[in-house]
């Protein structure tokens, strides 16, 4: 047998994406017979996968508008929304999919001041769904503690709720 994909690092990307597709897929289900075919179940998880990625960067756009007093997250949104690589991405349901939802959620956080739940969304994207954004985590994590916003004890109490 070959796996033609990369190995996921944990199930909980998917189990958490189930959890919002199947409430949706009950809501649907006197409309149309959702259970019955294969590609519907999969279009209904990745559209619900595109909603969470699009929700997470209009959060990071509209916590960048606050952070610097003007529209530049509604143009980097804009600009993203352009270009084809991300958009195309948001909806597959790999791994990297599935941590930018939390990273993106974290960016956002970080910029509105919000620095556990900032930590949270990383160490968590970190720990459970990808182990490279360590570097984000680590890059985020050195510029908090060098600037006061958090100490190394409240990071690890913060950082031991993921674990």
């Amino acid at each position: 047998l070959k796996y033609p994909g990369v190995v996921p690092r944990s199930f909980t990307g998917p189990a958490l994406l189930a959890i919002p597709t199947r409430l949706l897929s009950w809501i649907l289900y006197p409309l149309t017979q959702i259970s019955a075919r294969a590609s519907t179940v999969e279009f209904l998880s990745r559209v619900t996968l595109l909603s969470l990625n699009l929700h997470a960067f209009h959060h990071l756009a509209a916590a960048t508008d606050l952070a610097v007093s003007g529209p530049v997250g509604s143009y980097a949104l804009l600009i993203t929304a352009s270009q084809f690589h991300l958009p195309f991405y948001m909806s597959r349901t790999l791994a990297n999919t599935f941590a930018l939802v939390f990273v993106t959620h974290g960016y956002a956080y970080w910029f509105e001041g919000w620095v556990d739940r900032a930590v949270v969304c990383l160490v968590f994207a970190t720990a459970v769904l990808r182990c490279d954004t360590v570097i984000l985590l680590a890059c985020v994590g050195c510029v908090l503690l060098l600037t006061g916003r958090l100490t190394f004890r409240r990071a690890m109490g913060v950082g031991g709720v993921c674990d």
